[in-house]
């Protein structure tokens, strides 16, 4: 799930898994991945959590 303002993908960001379980937590701003990025395993565990600034990893 994914917002766009005029065209552009801005704000929070989610995938999941088949099942339904989030798979990704994230956020654009202004078209780039920015803050932190969070990773899940199906079971819901946290896996990974990076940092990114105006798309760039941290």
């Amino acid at each position: 799930m994914v917002t766009y303002s005029q065209g552009i993908l801005t704000g929070p960001a989610t995938t999941f898994f088949p099942s339904g379980q989030v798979e990704h937590e994230f956020a654009y701003s202004n078209g780039e991945v920015d803050g932190i990025y969070r990773t899940y395993s199906e079971e819901g565990k946290l896996l990974s959590e990076y940092t990114f600034v105006n798309g760039q990893l941290q």
